[in-house]
């Protein structure tokens, strides 16, 4: 495009370095905020809603686009994708089965769907990610 603009890999690897550190200060800004008017001025989860879920699809879309542009992280068995989720149920399940006590009549189908459905959107998303990024890889190594 411009001929006084050349990129090669060590201007790649800072700005990937530069891109990287930004990212981490804005989350752990927005961490910060989310917990200064949770905790420190007691506000209502109304008032930090909003950042709570920039903050979530910031964390998770770094995640899935770092599992799958890189590659790097291995696609999981089905033994491991069980052994995953069963522990991903127990500390979920257990913590949040002594905090709230056993559930009640219609309250079943509440706390199905936190303790195992959860996990599985966690392990299965991470699975899939990781085996379309592994794919991806392969391809262009055989290019």
């Amino acid at each position: 495009m411009f001929k006084w603009i050349q990129s090669d890999e060590r201007s790649e690897s800072i700005s990937g370095k530069i891109s990287f550190i930004s990212l981490g200060l804005t989350q752990a800004g927005i961490f910060i905020a989310i917990f200064y008017q949770r905790y420190v001025m007691g506000r209502a989860p109304d008032y930090y809603n909003d950042l709570a879920i920039l903050f979530g699809c910031s964390v998770i879309g770094y995640w899935l686009f770092s599992i799958y542009l890189g590659g790097v992280l291995p696609a999981l068995s089905i033994r491991s994708i069980l052994a995953g989720y069963l522990f991903l149920v127990l500390m979920i399940g257990l913590p949040h089965t002594i905090i709230r006590g056993f559930p009640e009549g219609n309250e079943w189908i509440h706390r199905a769907l936190i303790i195992f459905g959860g996990p599985a959107i966690l392990v299965g998303g991470y699975a899939l990610v990781a085996a379309l990024g592994r794919r991806r890889l392969d391809h262009l190594m055989k290019e």
